[in-house]
């Protein structure tokens, strides 16, 4: 009975929090409907809903349906926003310009360009509280604790940037949606289905490409399979709405430029959490790191001394130091590798181990390409798959994980303290989630090499 009270509380709770995170999100002052963040999915909605996919990643049909759905200043301020770029804001010579979506985003955002930006954006937030809600379910399903289920969703309630990103109208719960139904069939012996759940993430192709490690390291072809078919039709899906490939090369030249842009715009590089960006951060050289505590310590907004993004001058060019990129390729390189190293270790990596299933996802996450900070939500996932074994743990493993989960939601309450400015901060979360993977990594490594190095005990058991 008193579980069943604290659960019910827990509920209410989240409920007082997903109303606050509504009316904050929507009151009319708050413009959130005027940026980016839901401006390109309802680009890519109002496409396909007037039929005209075909025309999308151009300037031209870009600025016609904003004009659709934006007025006056707004329309101004999009416009700039997703078509004017660069230092001298003029739109792409060659007219190509667009979101970094693929076409097959379409269909999943279509719901959206059927209704006005800011109806869209209402949609958005609650949409992803029902998505962040349907999670919990399933987690808590995962973790065999249906009674803490309340208690779960207020854990992803208050997990770095989730606040943030649904207020912006991201589809970051969806991600962790998907991966959580997906690994949920999987645990049912329904491999085929999990993949075609997983599948859907086509939508974000960087996402699709770095989970493929999870069924080949765990040799579960059926989930590989499903991933496959999945991500296939749906392509094949869009060719009738985008008559033929021009669409899709299209995007390709988006995407080319967005990396590149990617390696220059401190905005991206800060707002970023993937290894590739980490490098690039100017905070590693002791003036740099000195200016960004000064600025964190005395909660300043950004000036031109910090936040700033490691850069060369070649000719008339700046561009990112090659050791930057280099190092940047080397950690995700080598995080996918000892992550399967390890597994190999074990002799047979069983997705029965909690353990090894969250080293792998953790590495496989970690092996995105890009991803910005409130994408770090899908990390959510292998951390509520270790928490029911930690009375399985020695007691050092037990302690070191729940001070790394204490750093992780202190974070979260400072990223809330700060505001937008500690977006742009050292990205401690991310250091955080590092130190996670190394710890499950060497947990997952320690059986296979107490039989080669002498300071494991041979009744090792983390």
């Amino acid at each position: 009975m008193r579980l069943r009270l604290i659960n019910l509380v827990c509920w209410l709770l989240w409920l007082i929090g997903a109303g606050a995170l509504v009316w904050s999100a929507t009151k009319s002052d708050a413009n959130h409907w005027v940026g980016s963040d839901i401006g390109w999915q309802w680009l890519l909605g109002r496409s396909l809903v007037q039929g005209e996919l075909d025309q999308q990643y151009t300037v031209a049909a870009g600025e016609r349906w904003l004009a659709q759905g934006y007025q006056g200043k707004d329309l101004e301020q999009m416009t700039q926003l997703l078509f004017r770029k660069g230092r001298e804001r003029l739109p792409n010579p060659d007219g190509i310009d667009g979101p970094l979506y693929p076409p097959t985003a379409a269909f999943f955002f279509a719901p959206y360009g059927m209704v006005s930006p800011q109806l869209a954006h209402t949609v958005a937030v609650v949409a992803g509280l029902i998505a962040s809600a349907a999670t919990a379910l399933l987690l808590s399903s995962l973790m065999h604790a249906w009674g803490w289920s309340g208690l779960v969703a207020l854990g992803l309630f208050c997990f770095p940037h989730q606040y943030t990103g649904i207020l912006i109208g991201q589809n970051h719960t969806f991600t962790l949606l998907l991966l959580t139904a997906g690994w949920w069939l999987n645990k049912r012996n329904k491999p085929l289905l999990a993949g075609i759940v997983w599948g859907l993430l086509v939508y974000k192709p960087v996402f699709l490409v770095a989970l493929a490690l999870v069924p080949v390291a765990l040799q579960r072809w059926k989930l590989l399979l499903g991933m496959f078919i999945s991500a296939l039709v749906l392509v094949l899906l869009t060719l009738p709405f985008t008559k033929g490939l021009e669409p899709w090369k299209r995007w390709m030249t988006v995407g080319q430029r967005a990396s590149a842009m990617y390696e220059l715009d401190r905005r991206w590089v800060w707002l970023s959490r993937d290894l590739s960006g980490l490098p690039r951060r100017a905070m590693w050289d002791p003036q740099s790191f000195t200016n960004e505590w000064r600025y964190l310590r005395q909660n300043e907004p950004v000036a031109p001394e910090v936040a700033r993004t490691y850069l060369v001058k070649t000719g008339t060019r700046m561009q990112s130091p090659q050791w930057a990129s280099m190092t940047g390729w080397i950690l995700l390189i080598g995080i996918a590798f000892v992550t399967l190293l390890v597994l190999w270790w074990r002799d047979e990596p069983d997705d029965a181990d909690p353990l090894n299933v969250a080293l792998l996802m953790t590495g496989s996450l970690w092996c995105v390409l890009h991803f910005m900070y409130y994408d770090q939500l899908a990390f959510a996932l292998p951390i509520a798959l270790l928490i029911p074994t930690l009375r399985q743990r020695k007691r050092w493993w037990r302690v070191t994980f729940v001070i790394l989960l204490s750093l992780l939601y202190l974070s979260s309450l400072m990223a809330f303290w700060y505001s937008a400015w500690w977006l742009q901060a050292m990205p401690f979360d991310a250091f955080v989630l590092l130190l996670l993977w190394l710890l499950l990594a060497i947990s997952a490594a320690a059986p296979g090499l107490s039989t080669k190095i002498w300071f494991f005990p041979s009744d090792y058991t983390p």
